[in-house]
């Protein structure tokens, strides 16, 4: 969430050269804290809220719950079935949508400010009262394993399955993260319902808003769309982990024109005193595009690959230097 969040503000500073962007700590009546960034320019807010939380947490046997689950939350809430949730937000040009990382559980919502009630109430519908429908379920899970089957087949898929449960044999973020076909099809409504009211709680909450709202509009609002959320996370704790430093070079073969290859090397945590300028290495080394080190050598003057790249994943539990060439 706060990389998404963060280009936002990037994408507002490019916007609007001339101003001085501000970012202000809201906190709402009932004690819920927000980050904002006002812009009154478009008739637009932009939410983004993140929860602990995630594919690492599920349980072993219900591989692909957080996952499920996010799936799940916008097809049909509070009095609205599926259907009828999806016309709403079609109707109002509202984006509304939820993702599972392997930390977080994160929810992303974007209006135009005259439906901003409307809204922010489908996106508290969507996180208090989710229906959990039997049909929506049911689709969600075929959608799933046909997803997990060709996955099975795409060998970007099979060579990052391996990288990561090489790199961290026993813990959860060697895991399947979208689980497996026994897993998805255990999971119940009631395991749906279980992981909402342990998971999505008032005290793992971020928030980052941009666009036409102020302050004192947002604060009571934080308090009608979280202060019905449970009060504390009862989530697994997840141990701190060093991933594996070597397991050499290990190829999977497959019968395509193409080897797909990830390599990379434990990395930094986002609050390592060097992230700064590690962020800088590794727009040099392979993470600024056509001006990186990597696209000018592999690409530009040896014509190898397409694309090539790394990039610094700061995960809650460990760091990684991660890249990839085709």
């Amino acid at each position: 969430m706060m990389r998404r969040f963060l280009l936002c503000l990037t994408a507002l500073l490019f916007a609007l050269p001339a101003q001085a962007v501000t970012v202000e700590r809201v906190v709402s009546p009932g004690g819920i804290e927000a980050w904002l960034v006002q812009d009154h320019l478009n008739p637009i807010i932009d939410m983004e809220v993140s929860f602990a939380g995630g594919a690492s947490a599920d349980p072993s046997n219900r591989l692909g719950l957080s996952a499920l689950t996010a799936a799940l939350l916008d097809e049909g809430a509070g009095p609205l079935p599926s259907q009828a949730f999806q016309a709403k937000i079609e109707d109002l040009a509202i984006e509304l949508s939820f993702d599972s990382g392997k930390d977080n559980f994160r929810g992303h919502l974007k209006t135009l400010t005259p439906h901003r009630d409307e809204a922010f109430e489908l996106f508290r519908l969507s996180l208090t009262q989710p229906r959990f429908d039997a049909e929506a379920i049911d689709r969600i899970k075929a959608q799933t394993l046909v997803e997990l089957s060709h996955n099975r087949q795409d060998p970007d898929a099979i060579a990052a399955k391996e990288w990561f449960r090489r790199m961290f044999p026993s813990h959860p973020y060697g895991l399947e993260s979208d689980g497996n076909e026994g897993s998805v099809k255990a999971v119940t409504k009631a395991d749906l319902k279980g992981y909402v009211s342990r998971t999505l709680t008032r005290d793992s909450l971020t928030i980052g808003v941009t666009g036409d709202i102020t302050p004192e509009q947002l604060g009571p609002i934080l308090d009608r769309l979280f202060g019905g959320l449970p009060p504390r996370h009862q989530g697994t704790t997840i141990a701190d982990v060093v991933p594996a430093s070597q397991f050499g070079v290990v190829v999977i073969k497959q019968n395509i024109p193409q080897s797909i290859a990830i390599f990379g090397k434990p990395g930094l945590k986002r609050d390592d005193p060097d992230w700064f300028p590690a962020l800088v290495m590794n727009y040099i080394l392979g993470g600024g595009g056509f001006s990186s080190w990597l696209t000018e050598e592999v690409r530009e003057k040896r014509g190898l690959a397409y694309s090539v790249y790394t990039q610094l994943e700061p995960l809650r539990h460990t760091g990684l230097l991660v890249g990839a060439v085709a």
